[in-house]
């Protein structure tokens, strides 16, 4: 998967997350825990737009990418179909 690709399958677990709270779908855990990411993601954006080059701010972008990707699996698990 590009990284085109991998940003846009990030971006619709963050968009599916961020209607969940309206419809009475997260716990007030997740609530915060989705505060949180948001905060993860604003850290990963300024250091990627601060970087001396746009071979650091790949670099970065991979990095932040597994971290929230980890983050998304580990807190907010993609349901099973069985």
């Amino acid at each position: 998967m590009d990284m085109e690709q991998e940003a846009e399958a990030l971006l619709l677990r963050i968009r599916l997350l961020r209607e969940a709270p309206d419809a009475g779908q997260l716990t007030q855990a997740q609530v915060s825990l989705y505060r949180d990411l948001g905060r993860k993601v604003e850290q990963i954006t300024r250091k990627m737009a601060a970087a001396p080059d746009a071979e650091t701010a790949e670099r970065l972008w991979t990095q932040g990418a597994e971290l929230i990707q980890t983050y998304l699996d580990e807190h907010f698990a993609l349901p099973t179909v069985h």
